[in-house]
């Protein structure tokens, strides 16, 4: 599974819609820039941070997402 499908999985799965009720992940970020990044940092210090619906989401250059609702930060491993 591809790191945008993972983030748009789990948005969805917080929000309780199915994944094409969100808005395209590329009005945020570029989504090839997101591979770009895992392909090239591979360390969990290197990050991107960034909002997509509401959420706070930060990619770690070893492929972890981490997700913040605001209410409690939350993470799903790779």
């Amino acid at each position: 599974m591809g790191i945008t499908h993972r983030i748009i999985k789990e948005v969805a799965w917080r929000e309780g819609c199915g994944e094409t009720d969100l808005p395209p992940l590329y009005f945020e970020i570029d989504p090839e820039l997101l591979q770009s990044f895992i392909d090239s940092a591979a360390n969990e210090t290197s990050r991107i941070r960034f909002t997509y619906c509401g959420y706070d989401v930060i990619l770690r250059g070893d492929g972890n997402i981490e997700i913040d609702d605001g209410s409690k930060l939350q993470s799903q491993m790779k």
